[in-house]
């Protein structure tokens, strides 16, 4: 069988867009920890042409995996227009069929139900891929999973461009959060496995951020990255 979606050429994408780098001095993220990486796919998303590459990845990944849902719906804010341009892309189905919906990124607390949290139909018993730009713990993407499950969407993968690999401070995955929790699926077309040693090999930053970047992994991450021989 023939794969669509290219991991590798997804990575040198990205760290040819500058997606992917290194802090020095690190900085404080929202969980509190000492960043010394970062991975920011808006940096890929900012011409026509990139938008529609990255769109193709998360695409060709679902048309790999045998899925065909009605629509993919991005997370606000980051995957918005990821989510757009992979569903323009959808060629199995009549073009007048396929919906096309934003998410809010909060709920309007007024109006009729159905306009709650989405411009655009969440029709009950459609199939729907949720895309999010980077995974770190998951926070993000909960309450817009627990949105379109109200709705009665069915959501058949929750597909990240990139993932941290991070624990939670439950000691879960998003994985495996998603999956206990709301019975989701969830994947990442890339992750800080192969990301960052590229990254590494390529940038070339000082030697005690790379070490500093793998205790991290170590401690903080479901599998440790290995920058340094």
């Amino acid at each position: 069988m023939i794969m669509l979606f290219d991991r590798s050429e997804l990575d040198n994408f990205l760290i040819e867009r500058k997606c992917v780098g290194f802090f020095d001095p690190p900085i404080k993220l929202k969980s509190g920890r000492d960043g010394y990486y970062y991975i920011n796919i808006r940096d890929a998303i900012t011409t026509k042409e990139d938008l529609h590459k990255i769109a193709k990845f998360a695409y060709n990944h679902a048309m790999d995996l045998g899925l065909r849902p009605d629509q993919f719906i991005g997370i606000p804010e980051g995957a918005t227009q990821i989510g757009e341009e992979a569903t323009k892309l959808i060629d199995y189905s009549p073009a007048d069929k396929i919906p096309m919906t934003i998410l809010r990124n909060q709920p309007k607390d007024h109006g009729e139900p159905k306009d709650r949290y989405s411009v655009g139909p969440l029709t009950p018993g459609n199939h729907a891929i949720l895309i999010e730009d980077v995974s770190t713990t998951g926070g993000s993407g909960e309450p817009k999973i627990m949105s379109l499950q109200e709705s009665g969407v069915l959501i058949d993968k929750f597909l990240s461009i990139a993932s941290r690999l991070e624990r939670r401070d439950d000691g879960r995955t998003v994985e495996q959060a998603y999956r206990e929790k709301y019975g989701v699926s969830y994947d990442a077309l890339t992750d800080i496995t192969t990301l960052l040693p590229k990254a590494y090999a390529k940038l070339q930053p000082p030697r005690r951020i790379a070490e500093l970047s793998e205790k991290y992994s170590q401690e903080f991450c479901s599998v440790p990255v290995k920058l340094l021989s």
